[in-house]
């Protein structure tokens, strides 16, 4: 099956196919060409994909990049000169899934697992910790990374997250004389309720949290807990959740004339895992004044190294550039975990080289240029967020417009773990 075919495969396939678990025989990416590198000598790791499933719509370009990473350094002479091996399984954002993929992973030995999903890293976390095989994601809930364990994130948490929106809108942004009005809209899980851990520290900063309402996975309609926030004169509405439940947020908004892009006075704020590029064409004019996060640089930053090969190597991959930040995200990941498996190969040598290895490598990395998608990447024994930086952006005229520089968030991992 090839790259493109991979990437396909997860706009066409069924409700049905995603209900079943594809065994890892035929769920495996290809096996590298005749030519090896290293003398044959591979190195696997386990990657749980998201080709289907509610988040699809969001972290398909994740998982693409993930496998774009690894193949661009297998071209350019793998990891000392050794070909990175990625085995992956469509998780369809279902747990019992990734758990028997992780067995079969475990059985191939792989050193790293990567992945894209809050449950995966709260249910399999006591695992990789006993088997001492750490995870790579681009999910960042507290329970996954404190305290300090298995699980290595490229960007701050979702607490924090909402925290340096906070700090920003109050600092920044906020021109009234009276405070801010915010209220939380999102998913009732891990990722959705990330947020509301902050929420002492956003009233310590003056702001008035006036509601918190849960929606569906994938809403069709979210009028009645719209006209509550409403009703409770929210200014902002902040959410945690993917691209698809925020345009129907912002398409209620809009039709109902409370948001800003209506005429109304009510701002929808995604976090930034939503994907703006995914957001704008499935909201339309609805979207129009959105503020949003970002932890990475856009598609649009032409004059940033990684984005420019991150771009190049997409489209030699696949034949075409599509325009998804999210596509950064999964590049990151890919990037910093095969950082770590080089540092654990230059500690302990190919023959010893395992989880533990790798583990340890990656609690090294100190200042890892990213080539400006991301700030410099740390992380330490007791840090597994490899950045603690945001920047906002507006959507103007139909198009993401940063309206901040990179704004670092404050470290509420601790408070919001009590």
């Amino acid at each position: 099956m090839s790259r493109r075919a991979i990437s396909k495969l997860g706009l066409i396939i069924s409700v049905v196919l995603i209900l079943l678990l594809l065994p890892l025989s035929s769920a495996c990416a290809p096996k590298p060409a005749e030519e090896e590198i290293g003398e044959g000598r591979t190195i696997k790791i386990g990657i749980f994909a998201e080709f289907t499933g509610p988040i699809a719509s969001t972290v398909i370009p994740v998982g693409n990049a993930y496998m774009d990473y690894i193949e661009y350094l297998n071209e350019e002479g793998g990891i000392n000169g050794i070909r990175i091996e990625p085995l992956w399984v469509d998780c369809a954002y279902s747990l019992p899934k990734a758990i028997t993929a992780y067995e079969r992973f475990k059985e191939e030995g792989v050193v790293l697992t990567i992945n894209s999903a809050s449950p995966y890293n709260e249910g399999l976390r006591p695992t990789w910790e006993k088997d001492k095989i750490p995870s790579m994601s681009v999910a960042v809930s507290v329970p996954a990374v404190y305290p300090a364990g298995p699980i290595f994130v490229d960007r701050v948490d979702y607490t924090s997250m909402f925290g340096g929106f906070i700090d920003w809108l109050v600092d920044e942004w906020w021109q009234e004389p009276r405070p801010p009005r915010v209220a939380l809209m999102a998913w009732d899980n891990p990722f959705g309720r990330g947020p509301l851990a902050a929420i002492p520290y956003a009233e310590s900063k003056g702001v008035e949290i006036v509601g918190t309402e849960f929606i569906p996975f994938m809403p069709t309609d979210t009028t009645v807990e719209l006209l509550r926030l409403g009703d409770a004169d929210a200014d902002f509405i902040f959410s945690n959740i993917i691209a698809a439940p925020v345009s129907v947020m912002l398409k209620d908004a809009y039709r109902l004339g409370l948001s800003t892009a209506a005429g109304g006075k009510m701002t929808i704020v995604p976090g930034f895992q939503t994907g703006m590029e995914e957001l704008i064409p499935m909201a339309g004019e609805a979207a129009e004044g959105t503020l949003g996060l970002q932890c990475t640089a856009m598609w649009q930053d032409k004059g940033m190294p990684g984005v420019k090969l991150a771009k190049e190597v997409q489209e030699k991959s696949r034949g075409e550039v599509e325009p998804s930040s999210t596509y950064l995200w999964g590049w990151n990941i890919a990037r910093i975990g095969c950082e770590g498996i080089r540092i654990a190969l230059d500690d302990v040598g190919y023959d010893k080289l395992d989880g533990a290895a790798v583990w340890k490598a990656l609690e090294s990395i100190k200042g890892l240029d990213m080539g400006g998608i991301i700030p410099p990447v740390t992380f330490s024994p007791t840090e597994r967020r490899g950045s603690m930086s945001i920047r906002m952006l507006q959507i103007t005229n139909g198009q993401p417009v940063w309206v901040s520089d990179w704004v670092k968030c404050p470290d509420l991992l601790a408070e919001a773990a009590k």
